[in-house]
């Protein structure tokens, strides 16, 4: 049996992270919370309200900041990815993209 999971990007930072949720190749959906345990909360609430079971999570190695999402996720039975920041700056090479804000990270990581 094949598990099929939703891409979920996410840019995070000490404070916040942005996230996008791939439900096809035409629709994304964004959503910013507190990089804190109410922030985690409130991350599987909404994708509840989406109608989400299980993502497959990705960030960037950035410090400790991603750390305790990562965990949670993990908790909730979603698949984690942290990549090497350097993978993505030449992902984000090879799509020639020039947007640098946070919601265009977190789709760019989806």
């Amino acid at each position: 049996m094949t598990e099929s999971y939703i891409s979920l990007g996410i840019d995070i930072s000490k404070a916040s992270f942005h996230v996008a949720l791939l439900k096809g190749k035409k629709q994304s959906k964004y959503q910013q919370f507190t990089n804190d345990e109410d922030g985690f909360t409130k991350l599987c609430q909404w994708l509840d309200q989406q109608g989400i079971d299980q993502v497959h999570g990705c960030l960037e190695a950035t410090s400790i900041y991603g750390h305790a999402l990562a965990l949670h996720l993990y908790q909730q039975n979603h698949r984690v990815s942290i990549v090497n920041p350097m993978r993505l700056k030449g992902y984000a090479k090879s799509q020639l993209t020039r947007t640098k804000t946070d919601r265009a990270d977190a789709k760019l990581i989806a």
